[in-house]
């Protein structure tokens, strides 16, 4: 949260401002509840890690070639 009497960010878990003193508690009132932090992560490690962007074939068959496209601009 940010303070608007003096600007200091601290975390909505207080409701005073750490710098100034001001009390957040009518802002705090407004805005309500905030949701609880998720038990688990969203996103786990292997949504990161590289993966190929083609699959390769198995058992060591060539892949079909690309197929070509004749495009004819007009003059």
């Amino acid at each position: 949260m940010k303070c608007p009497k003096c600007g200091y960010v601290f975390s909505e878990e207080y409701t005073q401002c750490l710098k100034c003193g001001n009390t957040m508690t009518l802002i705090l009132e407004v805005l309500g509840d905030f949701p609880s932090p998720a038990k688990e992560p969203f996103l786990s490690v292997e949504d990161f890690m590289k993966q190929p962007l083609i699959e390769e074939p198995e058992g060591g068959e060539t892949p079909p070639p690309p197929k070509e496209i004749e495009l004819k601009l007009p003059e």
